[in-house]
């Protein structure tokens, strides 16, 4: 590197340099370096569970849901409800919400933290009300080109001969089907389920 000696408001600018390269190195040692290691030391904690810890973990009751993960990378998240047909799916979550100024479509499906909360929104499975509130969701984004992030954590649609009969089947497949003939980009994020 060459060094410059050229003098601006009484101050080098090799003066500027060090100063510069100073504060990189405090920033390093002080916020990187720890940051580095913490996950480091957390990749290390997590690949050496027993399996019966993991179960642990993945059951654990104060783990984030979907719904903290989306206020978490969201700047701002309006909640989107009903089907307008029949009602809201409390199994379902939808709602608009901006990452750095960009609009985004977010469907996901609800579990609660503890028995009350699970009860109240089925246990995270969805009935045909709430495959027909997301496929609403879809056309939403669609038309106005937002989007989607879909956050799947579910054992699987609510198996009863009640929502069988009144086309559980069919609205799964409506919703694939209307998946891939969208417009917007669609990702989706799958948990893991125990």
């Amino acid at each position: 590197m060459q060094m410059c000696s050229v003098t601006f408001n009484s101050y080098s600018t090799n003066s500027t340099l060090a100063l510069s390269l100073g504060f990189r190195r405090i920033a390093y040692e002080y916020v990187e370096w720890p940051a580095k290691v913490n996950a480091l030391a957390l990749k290390d904690l997590y690949t050496h569970l027993t399996p019966i810890q993991r179960v642990s973990i993945v059951r654990h009751r104060n783990k984030p849901t979907n719904l903290d993960h989306i206020f978490n990378i969201t700047d701002k998240f309006v909640q989107l409800h009903g089907d307008r047909a029949k009602y809201d799916d409390p199994a379902i979550v939808t709602g608009i919400g901006s990452i750095d100024g960009q609009r985004y479509m977010f469907i996901s499906q609800r579990k609660g933290r503890n028995t009350k909360e699970n009860i109240q929104h089925n246990f995270g499975m969805p009935t045909p009300h709430g495959y027909q509130k997301a496929l609403r969701m879809m056309y939403y984004a669609d038309l106005h080109g937002f989007p989607m992030l879909t956050f799947i954590y579910t054992p699987g649609a609510f198996a009863d001969l009640k929502f069988y009969e009144l086309g559980q089947g069919e609205a799964i497949a409506d919703n694939l089907r209307t998946m891939f003939g969208l417009k917007v980009p669609a990702i989706s994020n799958r948990g893991r389920w125990i």
